[in-house]
């Protein structure tokens, strides 16, 4: 590409790219940094969805995207594995119901779920390369094609589609499939008809497709990912909650009593945030059961990170790794190949030998322990030029521009939950509360004091609610009489730790630095 040959006439000197904090970007085919060279599965996501799981629940930055985009690349060079995304950024169901709607075309979600699951199982059937040039399933490619406008779903397209048509397919080809593959009739006269009367009709063609005899030779698998399921989100909305609702239940109901008692290889999976998971795990009385039972959390904090066992058989620390040496080759920079990570940052920092943290455990304690942390930190290595490996007084430069990066995306994030004005006032509290922690021996806030400042700046907003989901959240941690600490993100597997007014409130050490430089404190 142009830009490609252009670039490396302003090349820096040692200016590194470590990754993009968005997955789809990695997985371009330009990208700096190709996740299928860097992608390992550390979270063990791929042995956790062999079984009946299928929701990935992570904070914002954990992975969930990554590891899709990985099976999804890996489906590029296997025959036999079919996956593909629907994502909400792309296709917006919510609007496309409410458009409905007000077009007179009232639908049920859980019914554009099954239809957008079942033909989205079908086209990835009909791209499979070993029916590709059978005439047997030519049918059923037309059908697709002639109805692509309501299978891959796209916002302003599919609008348009339904300003004219409404929720109408056309089935001739389907009702030809029916009859010439099946020996079965479609009880409809109608060239087209409404979709929803269609998922019946569907789910036997998905049934005799994915049992056929080529099907079987082959040992296809298929899956689908629900992702980007933040966008537009709204949880003071109780549409956008009901939707997610249906989305599960029918994504439970097709996997279990649809692939897998039909033994079909096939899968729905559902990519949410842990928040959102939180917030809809309380909202019905099945839902809770759903998480339970088929959510897998993605977690990057262990219990050998406090025991102070080798850094460099952490996850979070293989993850970086795998990076730093991509990078560092592609750089033609020498690098420890036996810890990549020596080579990126000082360790320990000169000067500071007799530090109790290495320097991966003090810019780590600045983050909330996900991969995208360490993407957001490291990100203007690739902008401008350090000296590697970094020192102290660098990373401590990273760490301010970090934790205004970070904030902004943690802004984002609590607009799924309160509105532009009550963000403002939590931030005007945290400002508070950092210059309440600036007094001499004030190592935390106690409750009472942490309750006043909050109804005093978020008028409408109870202030034990809001403390509990900032603890939740980790922008707040408890401090015990003893002087330990307890923060939701670094929770070991044999403890749950909850908000506790026994103890004192402390402050994330990014929030409390933003504050600090952004004038609140």
């Amino acid at each position: 590409m142009v830009f490609g040959r252009l670039s490396g006439r302003n090349k820096k000197d040692e200016s590194i790219f470590l990754g993009a904090p968005e997955a789809e970007a990695e997985a371009l085919p330009n990208s700096r940094m190709p996740l299928e060279k860097v992608y390992k599965d550390y979270s063990n996501l791929i042995d956790g969805l062999s079984n009946e799981r299928f929701i990935v629940v992570g904070r914002k930055g954990s992975g969930k995207s990554a590891f899709a985009e990985h099976i999804c690349q890996i489906s590029q060079g296997d025959s036999n594995i079919h996956a593909k995304f629907i994502r909400q950024g792309e296709s917006n169901l919510e609007k496309i119901v409410q458009f409905g709607v007000e077009a007179g075309h009232d639908i049920e979600k859980e019914n554009l779920y099954k239809w957008l699951i079942l033909t989205n199982i079908l086209k990835l059937f009909s791209e499979n390369k070993a029916v590709e040039n059978s005439k047997d399933y030519n049918l059923l490619r037309q059908f697709i094609s002639r109805n692509s406008g309501y299978i891959d779903i796209r916002e302003s397209e599919t609008k348009e589609l339904i300003r004219r048509q409404g929720f109408s397919v056309d089935i001739n080809y389907l009702r030809r499939f029916f009859s010439s593959k099946m020996n079965k009739s479609i009880e409809i006269k109608q060239e087209r008809a409404p979709f929803y009367k269609l998922i019946p009709h569907l789910r036997e063609v998905v049934l005799k497709v994915l049992n056929s005899d080529i099907e079987r030779e082959n040992g296809n698998s298929y899956v689908l990912f629900f992702d980007d399921l933040d966008i537009n989100f709204d949880a003071k909305d109780e549409a956008t909650i009901n939707s997610l609702i249906s989305l599960l239940r029918v994504s439970k109901d097709i996997n279990n009593e649809f692939f897998a008692k039909n033994n079909l290889d096939s899968k729905v999976v559902v990519l949410l945030r842990d928040d959102m998971s939180k917030a809809l795990s309380v909202y019905s009385s099945d839902t809770a059961k759903i998480f339970s039972s088929y959510a897998i959390p993605i977690k990057w904090y262990q219990d050998e990170y406090h025991m102070g066992d080798d850094e460099k058989t952490l996850n979070i620390r293989k993850f970086i790794n795998d990076r730093v040496k991509y990078a560092f080759e592609i750089e033609t920079l020498n690098f420890d190949s036996s810890d990549p990570w020596l080579s990126l940052v000082e360790d320990p920092f000169r000067g500071n030998e007799e530090a109790p943290k290495s320097s991966f455990k003090y810019i780590l304690d600045h983050t909330f322990f996900r991969p995208r942390d360490l993407l957001l930190f490291f990100k203007p290595l690739s902008s401008h030029s350090y000296k590697l490996p970094l020192s102290k007084r660098d990373v401590n430069h990273l760490i301010g521009r970090y934790c205004d990066e970070v904030v902004n995306e943690l802004k984002n994030e609590l607009s799924s939950f309160y509105s532009s004005d009550q963000v403002a006032m939590i931030f005007n509290s945290f400002g508070e509360m950092s210059s309440f922690l600036k007094s001499p021996n004030q190592r935390s806030i106690p409750f009472n004091d942490a309750s006043k400042i909050i109804s005093s700046n978020c008028s409408g907003v109870n202030a034990l609610s809001l403390l509990e989901d900032m603890y939740y959240r980790s922008l707040i941690g408890g401090m015990g009489d003893n002087g330990f600490v307890y923060f939701k993100h670094r929770e070991p597997s044999t403890d749950t730790y909850e908000f506790d007014r026994s103890q004192g409130v402390i402050m994330h050490s990014a929030l409390k630095i933003y504050c600090s430089n952004r004038g609140y404190s």
